[in-house]
């Protein structure tokens, strides 16, 4: 039995409603199904800190490392660079001093420049023949001033015209406090970058060890250091010289700056 035309169109009518009522739906499933995609994607991105605290988050470096960038990550990093910095400023001013005998010459200590000629050494490095070496040239140095009861001398050298010129160290002006953060230079030649913090301020006393001399102690651990190992804030200003330490090396005593400074105002012809 055959359809006659106008029954045709009737179906051809009603398959179209039916195929438009599907497309609608699907398209009404696909927006709601995208919505909701989108929707996931925006939780699962991090939170921007609109309030300025928080945790902070890790970033990538250029060469794809990843780089801690929280409060006390970005701290911890800060410490260690300024360490870093100051350590390697103030080897620009140290010396290794060496004691010359008839066998050569036998290293007896270390000591840093406070002028481009005058180096702040201890005492017990000191001997009849002293002779300083700066980065490779070495040359014999001449007592200028010397303070025996705080184990102290001051020392002139003239290095050669074509050696490197040192970096002096400056002497703090602000008043040293306890807690406060140092970085030092000590080992055995001098060059090992130690930190601490200054755990006591001794004053003068009228018997003893360097009576009549204030000292700084701190809790840097040298086992190996003898004295005029310099000692700087985190400015990179020198507070104090190395003196002594105590039988394990778990702290230090430094003679202060404002001692050291005497001793090179008492210097004739200092040239400050």
């Amino acid at each position: 039995m055959f359809m006659n035309f106008h029954d045709l169109t009737k179906w051809q009518f009603i398959l179209l409603n039916v195929l438009v009522s599907a497309v609608v739906s699907l398209a009404v499933v696909v927006l709601v199904v995208s919505f909701l995609d989108g929707r996931l994607d925006l939780d699962n991105q991090p939170k921007q800190n609109l309030s300025g605290t928080g945790t902070g988050t890790s970033t990538q470096t250029a060469n794809g490392s990843s780089t801690e960038s929280t409060p006390a990550g970005k701290a911890a990093a800060q410490k260690e660079q300024l360490t870093l910095d100051v350590g390697q400023k103030g080897l620009e001013s140290v010396v290794e001093v060496y004691a010359k005998t008839a066998a050569g010459k036998q290293q007896t200590g270390i000591g840093f420049f406070v002028s481009p000629n005058e180096v702040l050494v201890g005492t017990d490095e000191l001997s009849s023949n002293t002779v300083i070496s700066y980065q490779g040239n070495a040359v014999s140095a001449q007592v200028i001033a010397r303070d025996d009861g705080a184990g102290i001398a001051l020392l002139k050298a003239e290095l050669p015209g074509n050696s490197p010129k040192p970096s002096p160290a400056m002497l703090s002006s602000s008043a040293v406090e306890l807690g406060e953060r140092v970085v030092a230079l000590g080992g055995e030649n001098g060059y090992s970058i130690l930190t601490g913090n200054v755990t006591g301020m001794i004053p003068s006393s009228s018997s003893g060890a360097f009576k009549n001399y204030a000292r700084i102690q701190t809790d840097i651990s040298w086992t190996h250091t003898p004295s005029g190992a310099p000692v700087f804030d985190t400015d990179g200003n020198a507070i104090g010289i190395h003196v002594a330490s105590n039988s394990n090396g778990s702290y230090t005593l430094l003679i202060s700056k404002d001692t050291l400074r005497q001793l090179e105002g008492s210097a004739p012809q200092n040239g400050h």
